[in-house]
């Protein structure tokens, strides 16, 4: 076999690596706002909360997500954010359980979506979801909520709302609260989040 045409199939074999490598789908980039509630109601599921919190981490593809871990009561705080990877909440939330004065009065989850409104506009990800644990109880005025659920309906890149942990009760009242935002929202309870988070993870496998 003559040393052009080796040299021929070598060129053959590059060109075809070159077309397959620069024809694949880059990975693209996802960022995961989480939020727990931490308020004196929520005192006695903040482990089971947690419990949850490390779930998800352990759920979502880490090569190309970042992600932000919020707390919330009669304020919010960001109280962790980087590229997740197993237990990189462990220490905020045994800090979070030992601290009592981190336990506040009011659930104040319209200051929560302003927040997001905030951090999802100055976002580069491709796409965002945001994950909120909390009973669906609340402080709050509503128009305000109101219109921060609206402006976080028109973001396109969030592909979902994921809300764990509300009670029967309050299920109706907390999916007509984020209507606006149609099947992105998904909703449930502490004794159904499984089939919450297979939705959740179901749609970050379709992006």
């Amino acid at each position: 076999m003559s040393t052009l045409f080796l040299c021929f199939i070598r060129l053959i074999i590059i060109l075809s690596l070159v077309i397959a490598i620069t024809s694949c789908k880059p990975d693209e980039s996802i960022d995961i706002f989480m939020a727990v509630d931490t308020s004196g109601s929520a005192k006695s599921l903040t482990k089971k909360y947690f419990g949850l919190t490390d779930v998800i981490v352990n759920k979502i593809p880490w090569r190309m997500t970042g992600l932000y871990f919020y707390t919330f009561n009669s304020e919010v705080t960001l109280m962790w954010s980087g590229k997740p990877q197993k237990r990189c909440l462990w220490k905020v939330q045994d800090r979070i359980i030992q601290d009592t004065r981190s336990v506040q009065n009011g659930t104040r989850v319209d200051l929560l979506l302003k927040e997001f409104t905030k951090s999802v506009k100055s976002s580069s990800a491709d796409h965002i979801g945001i994950v909120i644990i909390w009973d669906g109880g609340a402080d709050l005025l509503k128009e305000p909520l109101k219109s921060f659920i609206e402006k976080l309906a028109e973001e396109e890149k969030i592909f979902s709302i994921l809300i764990l942990g509300v009670k029967d009760e309050k299920r109706i009242e907390v999916m007509n609260m984020f209507f606006p935002l149609g099947d992105r929202v998904i909703c449930s309870g502490l004794n159904d989040n499984e089939d919450a988070l297979k939705k959740f993870v179901g749609k970050i496998e379709k992006l």
